[in-house]
């Protein structure tokens, strides 16, 4: 059995809680898709329960994009216009990462939290079995899982890892599966998919998007717990599934 969860965003409080759920089931691996920081409050609790969770648990670790969005801001790579991260709950990281307000907040911030932001640069994707597990989606169904990021247009480029991290209308909008695997993704909270024409019967718990022939192409994992919905598990064993939810 392996278990999945994603866009944790400092929610502290219910991912102990799910982790506790998981400490019932023999759990192979869990894979974490990423957007651990920003937005809720307790970043630095969340970064040092996934860490130390990790020490017992074998853990796969994804980057989000707003893991890229801080290495971007904190390593001054100017991949983002000013203040994006900003915009998108870095007030509430560096808040819980350190107490110093000036243009070197990296210096502030403990090693261990910068050693495990960076070691997500190249994690962008996880496949498994007949699984893809990655932040955002797939952007182009017609390309190699590696080839994502090519002709993209200009004005998404400049965002590495684009179309895995940040992607979502070219990726929502696919009718049937990727080279018949199943993606497993976050990013896109399910409350807000009705933004894309797709209805959920239940915003608080994963979404399973299938073609017309009833073959799964997704799962979406995120289920908007920054947002006072819920944060979600998914447990996946010999292709049956399995949703924890806490809210």
């Amino acid at each position: 059995m392996i278990a999945s969860i994603s866009d944790i965003h400092g929610c502290y409080e219910q991912l102990k809680k799910i982790l506790n759920q998981l400490s019932k089931f023999k759990i192979e691996k869990t894979i974490f898709l990423g957007d651990y920081i920003d937005r809720g409050t307790k970043v630095k609790e969340t970064l040092d329960l996934i860490l130390d969770y990790s020490k017992t648990n074998k853990s796969i670790f994804l980057q989000g994009n707003h893991e890229n969005m801080a290495i971007d801001f904190l390593y001054k790579k100017n991949l983002y216009n000013e203040g994006v991260w900003f915009k998108n709950g870095a007030k509430e990281t560096l808040n819980s990462l350190c107490n110093s307000y000036n243009n070197d907040y990296i210096k502030h911030i403990d090693k261990k939290y910068i050693f495990f932001l960076k070691s997500l640069e190249n994690n962008i994707y996880y496949e498994y079995s007949n699984y893809i597990f990655v932040h955002g989606g797939i952007r182009d169904f017609k390309l190699n899982i590696e080839e994502q990021d090519l002709n993209c247009k200009k004005e998404n480029a400049i965002k590495k890892h684009y179309s895995y991290l940040w992607v979502r209308e070219d990726f929502l909008k696919q009718e049937k599966p990727y080279k018949n695997k199943v993606i497993i993704h976050g990013h896109t909270p399910v409350f807000y998919l009705t933004n894309y024409g797709i209805k959920p019967k239940n915003i608080y718990e994963s979404y399973y998007k299938y073609s017309k022939d009833q073959d799964l192409i997704s799962i979406d994992i995120d289920t908007g717990c920054v947002y006072g919905y819920s944060l979600s598990a998914l447990l996946i064993e010999n292709n049956n599934y399995y949703n924890i939810s806490i809210q």
